[in-house]
């Protein structure tokens, strides 16, 4: 009697886990998703998944005519709702959203009245992994998506982990999870900053501060692109929600290092190439008097220099000069993505005053104050 007793038990465990292999391979685990919108206002929602059946994420996905293991699956509706209801029918398995790694959004439906709502809709979407990278890009998503490829032998998914983190830890985009965005969104205290992404042509560089930054030309051209020529440089910051300016790396490193974004970070200066450090957050200031503001930064770095020779007189008084010209362009454009408002709201007694006052206004007129120490790493 025991042994039948294990026998059916060893059985319903055995038919159990068959159940679930059943169960995974009748789901379309969606890796990217993209929004779009039509002349006619129409909603254009693009995912990315792998064929059934491939035995793994070796080449590029989409409508490029390659043998792939990836296909783009495309709908259209008066909503997001519709639209996602409408690419339902048109898989061929169960979306399963939970382990998207990219949500991208046209830059016309970024500067569109729609593209909050398209936000919301994604944020409250059931089972959807909000922590993915929120990138917006030149032309369409859904031409953007299709241009993916991956190194031979690599998984899509990885591979696209891999890259968001180096560039974010070299700070030439932001860190932009997409439910952060979603948030600082809604608050009343930041510009939030989403990821620039563009197809280019070879000849596509018009970035040059960035090279500066990032070592030469040909070294960024490497970092910032993958194999299918698509680049994720710069950033796009949100006002008011919608698209408000881009910002090249150069400026968004800078605006990372001020916000307390990054850790490390890569400076080029007279042919010398530092390694830095941030030694502790940077403390900022924020004061108002008399409807004027003053912004005080101080940040403390450490340096390593690629030769034995370092110069670090000549680092910080040049790193100080790059905050202030990020700060300044920022006020030129209309913009504050550093998170100052969050210190200035400190200056008012209670969230309705904070209301009542012209933030951006303020700001585009604000003092600056910046000091910044470096140290040798080894020191």
């Amino acid at each position: 009697m025991r042994k039948l007793i294990i026998i059916l038990l060893f059985s319903s465990l055995m038919l159990a886990g068959c159940s679930d292999m059943a169960n995974l391979e009748d789901q379309a685990y969606v890796l990217v998703l993209g929004a779009d919108i039509s002349d006619g206002g129409m909603i254009e929602l693009s995912i990315q998944i792998p064929k059934l059946g491939s035995s793994g994420e070796s080449q590029s996905g989409g409508n490029s005519g390659k043998d792939s293991s990836y296909l783009i699956i495309s709908a259209r509706g008066k909503s997001y709702q519709d639209a996602l209801e409408a690419l339902k029918w048109s898989a061929t398995r169960e979306l399963n959203l939970s382990q998207i790694k990219m949500i991208v959004v046209s830059e016309a439906l970024s500067k569109s009245p729609a593209f909050s709502p398209v936000v919301t809709a994604i944020a409250e979407t059931y089972h959807l992994y909000t922590a993915s990278r929120f990138v917006i890009c030149e032309g369409s998503a859904s031409e953007f998506i299709s241009g993916h490829e991956t190194v031979l032998g690599a998984q899509l998914s990885d591979e696209l982990d891999a890259m968001f983190d180096h560039y974010t830890e070299l700070g030439c985009i932001p860190r932009a999870n997409f439910a952060d965005v979603y948030y600082a969104m809604r608050s009343i205290y930041s510009d939030p900053m989403v990821i620039w992404g563009f197809p280019s042509p070879e000849s596509k560089t018009d970035d040059k501060p960035a090279a500066a930054m990032l070592g030469s030309d040909a070294e960024m051209k490497s970092m910032t692109k993958t194999p299918s020529s698509r680049h994720y440089l710069g950033s796009v910051v949100i006002k008011d929600g919608m698209f408000a300016e881009k910002l090249n790396a150069h400026h968004t490193l800078f605006a990372n290092l001020v916000a307390g974004n990054i850790s490390t970070f890569s400076y080029d200066l007279n042919g010398q190439t530092y390694q830095l450090a941030v030694l502790e957050r940077p403390r900022t200031k924020v004061t108002i008097y008399e409807g004027r503001a003053k912004i005080s930064i101080k940040l403390r770095l450490s340096a390593i220099a690629q030769n034995s020779s370092l110069e670090r007189n000549d680092v910080a008084p040049a790193i100080k000069q790059d905050i202030i010209d990020t700060i300044a362009h920022c006020q030129n454009i209309g913009i504050e993505p550093f998170g100052f408002a969050g210190k200035a709201a400190s200056n008012f007694l209670t969230i309705d005053r904070w209301r009542a006052f012209d933030w951006h206004k303020c700001f585009s007129n604000a003092d600056k104050e910046v000091s910044v120490q470096v140290m040798r790493a080894d020191s």
